[in-house]
């Protein structure tokens, strides 16, 4: 195939979004779609490659691998194998145990998967995964072991049924990423059955042009206007899309059809062509790979050992040196290994299969180690720090104790739990209810309790809501809801209601809910959910408690309060002023007041002064921490909480 310059431009106008969307650009705020232009260009080259061998029959698959070993493996594993000392002194054992199922999966080009099963609610901040990026890699290498076997098999029925075939497998991944991203969005977003259509979209037109080969014969001007339109459409994607542009999904042939146009249409005679040949994108272009490797491990690592956000300077510094780390990788590494003369297909296999087991090995033996927790002080590792993670999941989830409570039916994604037949109160809400009976569950405070939750889910009875794309939680919120009145009605011996949720803004943004058909703001969601709520279960004759929601954290507590013996963060300190929680919540308690002043019987209480004096609200207490992340507390601080309830006369034990 003729080197074309302009292709590695477009290498460039691929990878440099990504980098600067990762390092927080705001701008960028599409740059994602850079992993989708990857993989049109991906598509496009190695099909060309693989078709010009077939057509002079010279094509082999051992070759084509080896071809690939060379590309992929050798940056790949020296960047994973730098990664290495960093993970061990700087992660924590949570951290180093995900990180060391990453090592196992990336040889075996299986992270995408790995990372579609652990995505989740409670997902390690993405910015702090050090190989997190290597799914893309994943899915381009399961891709190229299907592809060249289904040429060879299909090359009998002519280019023209190949293409036709390759159009209907487009089409089908298209549709298939469409329906996944409502209902499956981790699986759209990590697998190949939904992301192979970008790649399929570059194969189709190298065909296409093979098949056709004076499709690109187009006069200077309709070639110059297409090229333009291509960047246009790149463009467009780059600066407009944002996080919550679903993707991937019909919204992605957006850039992906840019990047064919590009592909089909720019030559070093149009300005598009001209362009993205200079110099300067095409010497970008041709570290790409390399810099795409080394931007994500250098990012999360710099992240991880700052707890407060890392400003634009920094950031860009970081960016500079991803670049010059790529320079030196694609000089020194990528460059050599694609010598034959260097280095042998038996030398190149020899050591890929050595440093696929070395990473396996670790790997396996940092999951099974559990993260070696014995680099932290005794005070500071999990079991103590944080409890007995098992109550705190145990309580996220229903077991069958409700199933025989009055015939209880569970609605589906409702957390339905039990401490007795007989509950005599009831807690109601989302994820934070949950945490707050999690001492219940744990058996630690010993209340007749009944919890009725969904993850996400506000109580609004009244309200529908459309949950986004994103969303593997939260889909079932207005039944949910119906159900806590359901089982207010239902069960005699409940006297109690404990309202419990994460405080949202209360401002005049849409919320996603609707009333009769009428879209809502946060406010108007706030105002109108809970008057409903509240009014319903007073009317049942119940006493209805709103538990204001606990003060929010701005890090996740573990990397603030764990440190390794080697951490730079030793000093940081684990707090922050009453003022700024104050500042944070503000039209929050005063909409609940407001509430308070509507139904006098309603009962507030506020476990602020748990967490705060005068002046500082604090995380943790004789080494427990308040907190198991952000805003979710730790089963410590509900038995602290609850057993304030007591009391106070609010819950009863009995």
């Amino acid at each position: 195939m003729k080197y074309r310059k302009e292709i590695d431009g477009l290498r460039a106008l691929a990878v440099l979004p990504v980098v600067l969307f990762h390092a927080g650009f705001t701008v960028f705020s599409g740059g994602f779609v850079g992993v989708d232009i990857f993989f049109v260009i991906s598509g496009f080259l190695i099909t060309t490659i693989i078709v010009d061998e077939i057509d002079k029959d010279s094509f082999s698959l051992l070759n084509f691998y080896e071809r690939r070993a060379r590309r992929i493996l050798p940056a790949l594993f020296f960047v994973m194998l730098c990664t290495l000392p960093f993970a061990w002194f700087w992660m924590l054992p949570q951290d180093l145990k995900e990180f060391s199922d990453s090592l196992v999966a990336v040889p075996v080009f299986a992270s995408n998967v790995l990372f579609y099963l652990t995505s989740g609610y409670f997902d390690a901040s993405s910015e702090l995964r050090p190989l997190l990026h290597t799914w893309s890699l994943a899915v381009e290498e399961q891709y190229y072991v299907l592809f060249p076997l289904f040429l060879m098999l299909a090359w009998g029925l002519g280019k023209k049924w190949i293409i036709f075939l390759i159009l209907f497998f487009s089409a089908v991944s298209i549709v298939f990423a469409q329906w996944s991203l409502s209902s499956h969005p981790f699986f759209a977003f990590y697998m190949l059955p939904t992301r192979g259509f970008e790649i399929l979209i570059g194969a189709l037109l190298s065909l296409y042009v093979s098949h056709k080969s004076n499709i690109i014969s187009v006069s200077y001007s309709v070639g110059q206007l297409l090229s333009i339109v291509g960047l246009m459409l790149i463009f467009y994607a780059i600066f407009v899309f944002d996080k919550n542009t679903p993707s991937p999904g019909l919204y992605t042939l957006i850039p992906t059809i840019g990047a064919g146009l590009v592909l089909l249409f720019a030559n070093d005679k149009n300005i598009v062509g001209k362009l993205l040949g200079r110099k300067i994108f095409v010497a970008i272009g041709l570290i790409s790979y390399s810099l795409y490797l080394w931007h994500q491990p250098l990012f999360a690592f710099v992240r991880y050992i700052n707890i407060d956000p890392l400003n634009k300077d920094i950031m860009f510094l970081l960016v500079v040196l991803s670049a010059l780390l790529a320079f030196l990788s694609w000089r020194f590494i990528e460059i050599p290994f694609r010598n034959k003369n260097k280095f042998n297909l038996t030398a190149v296999s020899v050591l890929a299969l050595c440093f696929s087991m070395l990473f396996i090995s670790i790997g396996l033996i940092g999951h099974f180690n559990g993260g070696y927790d014995y680099r932290l002080p005794a005070y500071s590792r999990d079991s103590n720090l944080f409890g007995d993670y098992k109550i705190f999941n145990g309580a996220r989830s229903s077991d069958k104790s409700c199933n025989n409570l009055l015939n209880l039916s569970l609605l589906p994604e409702e957390v339905c739990l039990a401490s007795s037949d007989k509950p005599n109160v009831m807690f109601a809400g989302d994820s934070h209810a949950m945490a707050l009976y999690s001492s219940i569950y744990g058996k630690v405070v010993p209340l007749k309790a009944l919890l009725v939750s969904g993850h996400a889910c506000p109580i609004y009875p009244d309200l529908t809501y459309t949950p986004t794309y994103k969303m593997t939680f939260g889909n079932n919120c207005t039944n949910i809801s119906k159900e806590v009145l359901r089982v207010a009605k239902k069960i005699k011996s409940i006297e109690t209601i404990v309202i419990v949720n994460f405080f949202n803004k209360v401002d005049d943004q849409g919320s996603g809910y609707r009333l009769k058909g009428k879209a809502l703001t946060n406010k108007e969601t706030f105002v109108n959910g809970y008057d409903y709520l509240v009014k319903s279960l007073l009317l049942l004759g119940k006493r209805v408690i709103f538990v204001i929601d606990v003060p929010h954290l701005k890090f996740d507590p573990k990397y603030c309060l764990q440190k390794l013996p080697y951490s730079i963060n030793m000093n940081k300190e684990c707090r922050f002023t009453k003022q700024e929680n104050e500042l944070a919540r503000r039209e929050y308690i005063n909409e609940v007041y407001k509430m308070k002043a509507r139904f006098p019987e309603l009962i507030i209480y506020d476990p602020t002064p748990y967490f705060c004096d005068d002046k500082f609200c604090e995380i943790e207490k004789y080494t427990h921490s308040f907190y198991n992340d952000k805003h979710h507390i730790s089963v410590y601080a509900s038995e602290s909480i609850l057993n304030s309830m007591v009391e106070n006369n609010l819950l009863s034990i009995r």
